[in-house]
């Protein structure tokens, strides 16, 4: 499940997650306990165990600051319904070039759809719940990896710190060690399914060593994993 069907992505140089060996499962572990390891060796972690910050590491502490960031990209598919009043764009109603900050500050259907429309620029962009069609802000991803990347996942560690995570939050930033940057939330609360899902992509990095773990995977089990938070029965 995790040693199969990724894709590494730019600057990986990480052992995991080909040399992935023990996946822990738990009912509300999701991404942040331990999802994939080799035992005492390579662990990703974020606040595993409730102290223990891991990057493709394993330190057995939260010593070392650490950045920990996942994003999904979701299929650019026509949303239900639109909120009235409120400007909805979709790939095939936008110009290709030269986007309006008026058209880039309207409602998307996802990152993707954004990207397509010719917002390309990675910054909070407002998209739409495909089941309630409620809005809500999200950071996408629109300059790397081919863009149309949302932010779901996102813990920048501060070396020494051990700060409890935030679950049921949207992160607006991959980087920032303020709140924006450290939280997270299960993509079934914003109203997806794992049919909306195209793919799920990992990064993390430390000051413990220089390597990067960046991939990507479109297998069906981190899919699920990102939709309940859950990697029991997985």
């Amino acid at each position: 499940m995790w040693t199969n069907g990724f894709t590494p992505l730019g600057n990986h140089s990480a052992f995991l997650p080909a040399a992935t060996e023990i996946t822990f499962a738990s009912t509300t572990g999701n991404f942040w306990f331990f999802p994939f390891l080799k035992y005492q060796t390579y662990h990703w972690a974020a606040r595993g165990w409730d102290t223990r910050w891991e990057c493709d590491d394993y330190p057995n502490n939260g010593d070392f600051s650490s950045r920990h960031n996942i994003f999904v990209r979701v299929r650019s598919l026509q949303p239900s319904a639109v909120p009235s009043g409120q400007p909805s764009f979709l790939p095939s109603s936008l110009p290709s070039a030269n986007p309006s900050t008026a058209v880039c500050g309207g409602i998307f259907s996802s990152c993707l759809a954004a990207f397509e429309s010719g917002c390309t620029k990675s910054r909070v962009y407002t998209l739409l719940n495909p089941t309630t069609s409620a809005t809500f802000s999200a950071y996408c991803d629109q300059e790397n990896e081919g863009g149309g990347w949302m932010l779901f996942f996102s813990y920048n560690h501060i070396g020494g710190q051990n700060n409890a995570l935030v679950l049921g939050t949207l992160p607006t930033s991959p980087t920032s060690t303020g709140p924006a940057g450290y939280s997270h939330i299960n993509l079934q609360d914003l109203g997806y399914t794992t049919a909306h899902i195209d793919q799920v992509r990992f990064y993390c990095q430390t000051d413990n060593h220089e390597r990067r773990m960046h991939f990507s995977t479109s297998n069906s089990f981190q899919k699920g994993v990102s939709i309940t938070g859950s990697l029991l029965g997985k």
